[in-house]
């Protein structure tokens, strides 16, 4: 224990100047989270954005350089020939690291639920989970640490790192994309890397074998990006499912319904050459409400020519032949696909077509819905808070428009719903797990406990209904057949004919 506090004193004399700007960051993020009012709520999103990059990377080098005094790579540490051992330095830097990094958060935390009315006692486990995210963040850059032997090092395998995260993840992303929070490639690449670092981070500091925790250090990257990039969609989305709560529900079913009418997005019908194949889903629970996502799809025509649609990372996905399934309150209205390219439409137009397919079908128990009024706060399911603010525009005809703004520390309780009406027309719009899909900035806001979601609505509403957040009740994987379609019956959008045929 003497050791241990000595190591301490020394450590925290060396890196103090350190210390305070990633406490001041902290806080200063903290103070952004508190203070944040909804009429500046795009301004709020750039700032959190910026900060969610700058604090890691403080959080990494403050790490790196309380490793670093104390190398465990070479053979001339001052520790090694002391009778000090690996125990009193292995406890003495994780207090340290506990202490400047995860405390602070756990602190600066609660003190934002407290601040924005939520009850720090009684979301524990969130900020356990936050906790826990934060330790998968800190075992990656303790472990890149140990096995280097100065700051230079450390620097040039950290731009290495960031760099190959940047590429293979969608999550800095700031753009529009599908929802993909079934997709668990980032959850499992994250599970391998904290299994990996842990293993060498004991390496290091019990016996430092240099090169074989170099080379499971390598592994384990080549591991987490191969997950990420190659493990199939099919894989994920079974994972999820054997993952999802547990129920005596009936198996859903997917069949074409060729007298149901058709309702195709008009962005959709933009497209090139678009087709909505009239579907319904049988087997659902009574005022069951479901979100569908198209995991896979292959065509196959009459001379036994296949197509399979590939899913690229939002990064270099272009949208071309990207099969869509348009998703419905209670029931998939139809399967859409868009064809991008005139010559994969060409082979299957005529003649007689099997389309195969696999969906996820996320179900949720549906709860109430509650009228927002301007300008009052309404607590929602205990773990949700909204308000609708009145946004002036001065010389603009009904220039009143409205703000909606909702936040939670329960960020995957499922979607809000908001149902607005404009001179007596419904107008629907979609806010997934607070956090609006049509904001400038949306983002995956891992380190806030109050996540939030805005969206500014049209001018002249009426009213504006919003719908609780669901809890989901089970997931299911539907796979369908389809044979003998001829795809210009259920032609919607675009030409038949390739471009530029005459």
């Amino acid at each position: 224990m003497r050791l241990t506090l000595q190591i301490l004193r020394k450590d925290f004399e060396r890196v103090w100047w350190m210390i305070l700007p990633a406490l001041g960051l902290v806080w200063y993020w903290a103070y952004l989270q508190v203070a944040r009012i909804p009429s500046d709520g795009i301004t709020m999103q750039s700032q959190n954005y910026g900060l969610n990059l700058a604090l890691p990377l403080a959080w990494c080098l403050l790490i790196a350089r309380i490793i670093l005094y104390d190398p465990l790579t070479g053979d001339r540490q001052f520790w090694v020939a002391l009778p000090c051992g690996w125990r009193p330095l292995m406890a003495a830097k994780t207090i340290m690291i506990a202490a400047s990094v995860q405390i602070p958060y756990f602190i600066a935390t609660a003190v934002i639920l407290f601040a924005r009315g939520f009850n720090p006692c009684a979301h524990v486990p969130h900020l356990l989970w936050k906790q826990l995210l934060l330790l998968f963040l800190i075992l990656p850059a303790l472990a890149a640490a140990t096995l280097g032997r100065s700051m230079s090092q450390y620097l040039v395998l950290s731009i290495f790192v960031a760099s190959g995260v940047v590429l293979l993840s969608n999550r800095l992303r700031m753009s529009l994309a599908e929802d993909t929070s079934w997709d668990i490639r980032w959850s499992l690449s994250l599970i391998v890397l904290g299994i990996g670092s842990v293993a060498v981070i004991i390496l290091q500091f019990v016996r430092r074998y240099g090169l074989p925790s170099r080379s499971l250090g390598v592994m384990t990257a080549l591991a987490a990006a191969a997950i990420y990039m190659y493990l199939p969609r099919d894989t994920s989305a079974a994972i999820y499912v054997a993952l999802s709560p547990l129920g005596t529900y009936r198996q859903p079913y997917l069949r074409l319904a060729p007298s149901e009418p058709v309702s195709v997005p008009r962005f959709v019908l933009s497209q090139r050459t678009v087709i909505a194949i009239p579907t319904v889903i049988d087997g659902l629970q009574p005022g069951a409400d479901a979100r569908y996502d198209q995991i896979s799809l292959e065509l196959r025509n009459a001379h036994g020519e296949s197509y399979r649609v590939e899913w690229l990372p939002t990064s270099q996905n272009t949208g071309e032949n990207r099969p869509v399934a348009q998703t419905g309150a209670v029931n998939l209205t139809a399967q859409v696909i868009r064809f991008y390219d005139p010559s994969v439409w060409e082979r299957f137009r005529s003649g007689p077509v099997t389309l195969r397919g696999r969906i996820l079908a996320r179900f949720y128990r549906p709860l109430e819905s509650l009228r927002l009024e301007p300008g009052q706060q309404h607590n929602i399911s205990n773990t949700v808070r909204c308000s609708r603010e009145p946004i002036h525009f001065p010389g603009v005809v009904d220039s009143t428009m409205t703000w909606l703004d909702c936040e939670s520390p329960e960020v995957v309780i499922g979607d809000v719903v908001v149902r607005s009406l404009i001179g007596g027309r419904a107008n629907y719009s979609f806010i997934h797990g607070v956090h609006s899909l049509t904001t400038v900035f949306p983002q995956d806001p891992w380190l806030s406990p109050v996540p939030f979601g805005m969206q500014g609505l049209s001018f002249g509403l009426t009213s504006v209904t919003i719908v609780t957040p669901r809890t989901l009740s089970h997931a299911a994987l539907i796979d369908y057949t389809f044979p003998g379609l001829d795809l210009n019956q259920y032609l919607v959008g675009g030409s038949a004919r390739p471009e530029g045929s005459k």
